[in-house]
């Protein structure tokens, strides 16, 4: 379904537009890239569950990339019995960053992704970490994107969940089981119909269907929009069709966009129709939001028209994705949950302190994030060579896009 995932594509660059613009990162020279001095890296547990002790003899992983992304090094550690960390003689070079990761009550944790500041010898690092629970009471869908288009098989259908715990601990899987006795996190569900089922931008493993949908295994940090879903399939369609999709979550809004360019009317109950989007390069959508989902409430669909297929005009004439354009829209929209945790800690442990300005764009942290954990996927062998090297490539040419968006 390549001309939805254009959509999708461009769609989340708009959102990532409202992003604060960071100072510009030169490309270092090749002189800097082999200007590397001895450093020392330190830093400090942080847990932000109210009232929870510091854990010691945390494993500890120092992360050190070039400006395209590449692993230079690798360091493991352990935190002391104060949480503290240090890791000696660290590559330090303009161009580089460093981030280290910890797994903590079954999740993983980062600090924020940063540069060495010029001249310094040492560098302080924060690595925000929560108790874990299985209580998912207080978890809601900020907000649900339902994207149309053109599919062989009938109508394409994308949907994004972003998820927010406003909790101080982080929701795991349990007590809640599959029949083979696996944990899930939360289920959602999926029209009958549905074929072709495929969950972007995701590890191995994290997502499994179930009779009426899926589950997702993920742990879920705290934070608001914490965490993303993004699921796709086809449905079969002729003429029109009614998709029905009921709130497991609370749900603040849901947002549905649908490419002019598809020859389709969409109606609803209680749905708003906010006018038509440029998303840039030709494409066009129609925009509707509905607010408001309670547990169990459904969003009723009416979608008619002739759909225009791949191979017939107009939809013939639309830009498309390669397959790695494609990982890189599922990298950008479950990146966030990696890291989004670091960033808000980070901002609410400095609430006075301004901006610091070599801080770089939230979303181009959150891509190296999830490049890290790409990187630890593929050490421990769960995913393969070849999914490794093209979601990897994918994220790298996002990450740079998103550079060259925010720079001045």
């Amino acid at each position: 379904m390549n001309t939805w995932k254009y959509a999708l594509l461009l769609f989340v660059i708009f959102l990532l537009a409202a992003a604060p613009v960071a100072a510009q990162v030169d490309d270092p020279t090749p002189e800097d890239e082999t200007a590397t001095v001895p450093g020392v890296i330190t830093g400090q547990i942080i847990n932000g569950t109210d009232g929870a002790e510091i854990p010691d003899s945390l494993e500890l992983m120092l992360h050190v990339w070039d400006e395209n992304f590449n692993e230079k090094e690798m360091f493991t550690g352990k935190t002391d019995a104060d949480g503290r960390f240090q890791f000696d003689d660290v590559p330090f070079a303009p161009g580089l960053f460093y981030a280290v990761m910890t797994t903590y009550q079954e999740a993983t944790y980062f600090s924020v992704p940063l540069p060495v500041p010029e001249g310094e010898t040492t560098f302080e690092l924060e690595v925000p970490i929560f108790e874990s629970t299985t209580d998912a009471s207080a978890v809601q869908v900020e907000a649900m994107h339902i994207f149309f288009d053109a599919d062989p098989g009938g109508l394409g259908v994308g949907e994004v969940y972003t998820l927010s715990n406003p909790g101080d601990r982080t929701v795991v899987a349990g007590p809640d089981t599959l029949a083979d006795g696996t944990p899930v996190t939360f289920r959602f569900n999926l029209p009958p119909e549905a074929a072709n089922v495929s969950f972007q931008g995701s590890r191995d493993g994290r997502f499994l269907r179930t009779p009426d949908g899926f589950a997702d295994t993920a742990p879920l940090l705290p934070g608001e929009s914490s965490g993303q879903i993004f699921v796709t399939y086809v449905l079969p369609y002729s003429d029109g069709l009614t998709l029905a999709r009921a709130a497991v979550l609370p749900t603040k809004q849901v947002n549905i966009l649908v490419p002019t360019t598809l020859g389709l009317s969409v109606s609803g109950d209680n749905m708003v129709n906010t006018g038509t989007r440029d998303m840039g390069e030709g494409m066009v959508v129609d925009v509707y939001t509905i607010d408001g989902l309670d547990v169990g409430e459904t969003v009723q669909l009416d979608v008619s028209g002739k759909l225009a297929l791949p191979g017939i005009e107009p939809a013939a004439e639309q830009p498309s994705l390669s397959g790695q354009q494609g990982l890189a829209v599922g990298g950008i929209v479950l990146g966030l949950a990696l890291i989004g945790v670091g960033l808000w800690w980070y901002s609410r442990s400095r609430q006075t302190e301004p901006e610091p300005e070599e801080l770089f764009p939230e979303e181009f942290e959150e891509i190296v994030a999830q490049i890290a954990q790409l990187d630890e996927a593929h050490e421990q062998q769960e995913i393969s060579d070849e999914l490794y090297q093209t979601q990897r490539a994918a994220l790298r040419e996002q990450a740079r896009a998103i550079l060259v968006m925010n720079g001045d």
